[in-house]
């Protein structure tokens, strides 16, 4: 994973807002929260089509991240969900 963004179009964060809609979540300031909340969405969605959109933005945010910050995320929401 890279650390910088070389010409990449990272999600817009009102586009998680939108979909954040579905649940309690509060809408992310910065790239780690709106990674977080994409996968989230992309694990709780309703059907395959939004699961895979919201792949998609965990994907280009994850981008912007570092390992240590994209495994720990991971880590995380793994340990939420045993």
């Amino acid at each position: 994973l890279r650390n910088e963004n070389k010409g990449a179009s990272a999600p817009h964060y009102h586009q998680l807002e939108r979909t954040n809609q579905m649940g309690n979540y509060k809408t992310p300031t910065n790239n780690l929260e709106a990674f977080t909340l994409a996968l989230r969405l992309a694990v709780e969605a309703p059907n395959d089509d939004l699961s895979s959109k919201a792949t998609a933005m965990a994907h280009s945010l994850a981008m912007l991240l570092t390992a240590d910050q994209v495994n720990g995320v991971k880590a995380m929401l793994e340990a939420e969900a045993a």
